[in-house]
């Protein structure tokens, strides 16, 4: 498996609510320049760790701009793109009621976008 087809079928697990830890060691590096792994910081993301999707942000998309806001609907949306103030390539994550795991989808949305643009 590529490492673009493990994040698309990452982003169709987290989307519909189910995770896979095979999936997110194929889609993410073994180990970041911190010495973290980055598949550990998308498992904890993915279980409702703020902490751990900044670190996963920080780690895969250096220098991405990142916000996070609460919709009038109670679901959450995380917006992230490639420089501060350009807005020239928004990926936003939305989930009912999770904050990390919505800041997880756009990060997968950026990296598949990443990957299909190279």
């Amino acid at each position: 498996m590529t490492r673009i087809e493990a994040l698309k079928a990452l982003l169709a697990k987290v989307e519909a609510g189910d995770w896979s830890f095979e999936l997110s060691a194929a889609a993410f590096p073994p180990e970041t320049a911190y010495g973290r792994c980055t598949f550990m910081d998308a498992d904890e993301a993915y279980n409702g760790s703020l902490d751990a999707a900044k670190a996963l942000h920080e780690a895969v998309l250096p220098g991405w701009a990142w916000s996070i806001k609460t919709l009038a609907t109670g679901a959450v949306q995380v917006w992230t793109d490639y420089a501060y103030g350009l807005r020239q390539q928004g990926f936003i994550g939305t989930t009912k009621d999770n904050a990390s795991r919505a800041w997880l989808l756009a990060i997968l949305k950026a990296l598949i976008g990443q990957e299909e643009s190279a």
